[in-house]
């Protein structure tokens, strides 16, 4: 996970993080405090009753992400056997706190060592989203501008399917899933920069604990009518913004590949991730970028000679 260099595993569920958790050793998990079905206290209850006998799921580290951080709250979870827990949308230097305070000392590497700087972008560079706080959700997402808006294009397609399971459950009255729909939402929302829509979806998922419909069904609509627009916007946008890059596209011969291959030949690590950096900034294409992403995923296997062989491939 860019700009960690983290091997992470996803889910949508408490019973699929139970299910993960089962089957693979990890050093950390997160877990989401609202999920549909099995929410994220039950799942932990589950796997702290696990049995392994060196007392790993006792003391595998849990932090909970919550939307909802209101006093008690950390009381509450310390009870549940949950370590810690973060508030949504992510501050990213208390996340870096919570992993250098819960992940294992070998497995930390000091930024300095690891060359994670973060990419100088100009306010001319962010491209103008109506309805979005481009620069808010940038900070959040601490990764640059190729990553975030690869996680706005992703937001798009969660939203839409989230969008459709919410008009699920307000036509079926389903007061508990509309809640925790309209709670997972607030949370994406706040963390890209969708503000106004955030506070939408927290208004309604208060009113939705009432369980009354009839008073959420106005603000419900206008809320899908606004979430639409701002879809809308961003895709448009995200076009806009892709075409311009393509017509400033960089071929494989303009990278210094040669330099990269001295720093993996050196192992100055630092060296190495401020270059890959760099390279997920640059508006590459079709063959280059395929190539680039190659020798990048090489790196984070710590296949340093295989990625050097393909460098030398790519110079023959």
């Amino acid at each position: 996970m860019s700009p960690y260099n983290m091997t992470v595993h996803t889910c949508l569920s408490g019973s699929e993080a139970l299910s993960l958790v089962k089957n693979n050793i990890y050093d950390i998990v997160f877990m989401d405090h609202m999920m549909p079905g099995m929410d994220g206290i039950e799942a932990t209850g589950f796997i702290r009753i696990l049995e392994t006998g060196d007392g790993y799921y006792k003391n595998l580290p849990i932090i909970m992400f919550t939307a909802n951080a209101v006093a008690g709250q950390r009381e509450m979870f310390l009870e549940n056997d949950i370590n810690d827990f973060l508030a949504k949308p992510i501050d990213i230097q208390k996340l870096n706190d919570v992993l250098e305070q819960w992940l294992p000392a070998d497995k930390i590497i000091e930024a300095s060592q690891s060359g994670r700087e973060e990419p100088r972008i100009e306010k001319t560079e962010l491209p103008v989203i109506n309805g979005l706080d481009v620069e808010v959700g940038l900070k959040n997402c601490n990764g640059g501008l190729a990553v975030y808006l690869s996680i706005l294009s992703d937001f798009c397609n969660d939203t839409e399917s989230q969008m459709s399971k919410i008009s699920s459950a307000f036509t079926n009255s389903n007061a508990r899933l509309y809640s925790t729909l309209v709670h997972a939402l607030k949370g994406a929302a706040r963390s890209v920069g969708a503000i106004i829509m955030g506070d939408e979806a927290s208004w309604l998922e208060n009113m939705s604990v009432t369980g009354d419909f009839d008073i959420i069904s106005e603000k419900n609509t206008v809320f899908f009518e606004n979430t639409r627009t701002l879809i809308h916007n961003i895709k448009t946008a995200l076009t806009a913004y892709e075409a311009d890059r393509n017509a400033k596209s960089i071929d494989i011969a303009d990278l210094n590949l040669d330099e990269l291959k001295k720093a993996l030949t050196d192992m100055d690590i630092k060296a190495v991730n401020t270059m890959l950096l760099n390279y997920s900034g640059l508006p590459l294409q079709g063959k280059t970028k395929e190539i680039i992403s190659d020798v990048e995923q090489l790196i984070l296997m710590f296949e340093y000679e295989a990625a050097i062989n393909k460098i030398d491939e790519l110079n023959e």
